[in-house]
């Protein structure tokens, strides 16, 4: 896109403050004009994904390494309390967190399981924590001071988070594993990861139109996960020589993501005209005193109440925007179970992590499918074949994927052989386009000044999902163990039938008069005026 330009001559308050009546009204030597140049949407959506690939290539490269030295970990210290005969060496002799002293076919067993998966659920609790807190007020400084900002704070964390983790477990005789839970700390730089999420759906929103927006959207969902498919094999064979090797590398993988994301403008007012200039008005200061700072204004303090009243009002003026949040935090939930997936199928099927890895890899195939070819093409074929709006083809999309996610889920719960699992995975990952489609048609039914407070609010409600999700996610995995059979599915039973619960209740919410008015014209309209922008579409 050509560069807008913008000339302005201005007259600085010093400038004025030492004028009178003989001063010509324009200074002797105008100032040169400033170029404001403002980057393509393909650019920034490019570097957008450059940051978003470090950033979940780290994290799925270090993830089930991690588990895997925390269930070493935890097994070493169970053996050698309940039958140091299964030991293979000695604590003088065994290597940083405890890899090689126990065979890992020892490690199924029910007493370790639950620990780690107790271990890993508290964590995800105690890291949502400084994520709920400071969620809204990451809206707010998005909103106001700018995207950029809270965006590298954000990206900071996961390294930090990461470090704080293996340092634990490298000294792991010194220090008890459940220590790792002080990487919560560093989830409050940034809001944590959930904020960041939303702030990156923010930027993308800034860019691009109505009409593409759910395509980009989906386009970003698929290169996360296309480190969620790529990550965990090379994970899986790195962890056959040592899971320490693939934790480090995800770390500076995260590492290498902030100075990337430190090229990328503010896009606050990208879609802005920059504001006319300010010609001060001529005041009575006392002489000598121009530079005083105005008084605060009186009352600020009463008039926060109000303040926080007005500005969530929009929230009860449509009630369909709390419905459409209402699934988010199962949908959260459900992706981020891939670590207690991998836990499951280990132990329900009795095979190494790094085989079980592999299995749940075939979800991730099938998820990049369908964001990459799937979605995009049946979006397409609603728009120009069956005359849909943008908005009534993203709630009907993402009102099928709740539907698909949840009876995926329920059947991985009732799987009693690995490819009945493979089916249950399959049919699970034809929901992943719910979280685009439904943000997508959330963002065209708020107002834009709105946009970043409303993904704050799914911030909060993702990491409520989190938080009380994981610990009941644990107990239920942990129960279902001990009871045995079908039971052993409890979790996902759990999770199918939240995420059916809410596909009825979005069934519930539709488009209003003059909101579907016209859609062949207005997405035709819309699609031409992204393709002026050169926004890349999938």
């Amino acid at each position: 896109m050509a560069s807008s330009k913008a000339r302005h001559t201005t007259v600085t308050a010093r400038e004025y403050a030492g004028s009178d009546e003989t001063t010509p009204l324009l200074p002797s030597s105008t100032p040169i004009p400033k170029l404001i140049s403002k980057a393509s949407p393909r650019t920034l959506i490019i570097l957008v994904i450059v940051v978003i690939l470090l950033a979940s290539c780290g994290d799925q490269l270090m993830e089930s390494p991690q588990t895997r030295i925390f269930e070493s970990v935890i097994c070493y210290r169970y053996y050698e309390a309940t039958d140091p005969s299964k030991l293979l060496v000695g604590r003088e002799a065994v290597g940083p967190g405890a890899i090689g002293g126990v065979a890992e076919m020892w490690c199924k067993v029910s007493p370790v399981q639950s620990k780690v998966a107790s271990l890993r659920g508290w964590q995800f609790t105690l890291e949502g924590i400084p994520s709920l807190l400071l969620a809204l007020p990451a809206g707010w400084a998005a909103d106001t001071i700018g995207r950029k900002p809270v965006a590298i704070l954000g990206l900071l964390a996961f390294p930090l988070r990461a470090a704080w983790m293996q340092l634990v477990t490298f000294f792991w005789q010194a220090f008890d594993v459940r220590m790792s839970w002080i990487s919560a700390v560093f989830a409050s730089i940034g809001g944590g990861s959930t904020a960041l999420t939303s702030v990156m759906y923010v930027i993308v929103s800034d860019i691009t139109t109505e009409a593409n927006r759910a395509n980009v959207f989906v386009l970003l969902s698929g290169f996360n996960l296309l480190a969620a498919l790529f990550m965990p094999p090379l994970a899986a064979l790195l962890m056959e020589t040592n899971p320490w090797i693939a934790c480090l590398a995800g770390t500076c993988l995260q590492l290498l993501a902030i100075p990337t994301f430190l090229f990328f403008p503010e896009t606050l007012n990208y879609n802005h005209s920059p504001p006319p200039p300010i010609v001060p008005e001529p005041t009575t200061a006392p002489h000598g005193n121009h530079a005083d700072s105005p008084a605060p204004p009186p009352g600020f303090w009463r008039a926060l109440p109000t303040r926080s009243k007005n500005a969530t009002a929009f929230l009860t003026r449509d009630w369909r925007i709390l419905a459409l949040t209402a699934p988010f935090p199962f949908l959260f939930l459900g992706g981020n179970a891939t670590q207690l997936l991998i836990q499951y199928v280990s132990a329900r099927y009795e095979i190494k992590l790094s085989k079980a890895i592999l299995i749940t890899t075939i979800r991730m195939i099938v998820v990049t499918i369908i964001l990459f070819a799937g979605l995009p093409l049946l979006s397409k074929l609603l728009l120009r074949k069956y005359a849909f709006s943008p908005r009534r083809k993203d709630l009907n999309l993402g009102r099928l994927s709740l539907l698909f996610g949840a009876l995926g889920w329920i059947l991985c719960g009732f799987a009693p052989t690995i490819p009945v699992v493979i089916v249950a995975l399959t049919i699970s990952a034809l929901g992943v386009g719910s979280v685009p489609m439904l943000r997508s048609f959330i963002t065209s039914i708020v107002e834009k000044q709105h946009i970043a407070r409303v993904y704050a609010i799914i911030t909060v409600l993702d990491t409520l999902g989190g938080m009380a999700g994981s610990p009941v996610m644990a107990k239920l995995f942990s129960r279902g163990f001990a009871l045995g059979g079908y039971w052993t599915g409890l979790p996902f039973y759990f999770l199918g039938s939240m995420t059916g619960a809410c596909a009825v209740l979005i069934f519930g919410v539709n488009l209003r008069k003059g909101e579907d008015v016209c859609a062949v014209q207005d997405s035709e309209e819309e699609e031409e005026e992204a393709r002026e922008e050169e926004v890349p579409t999938v």
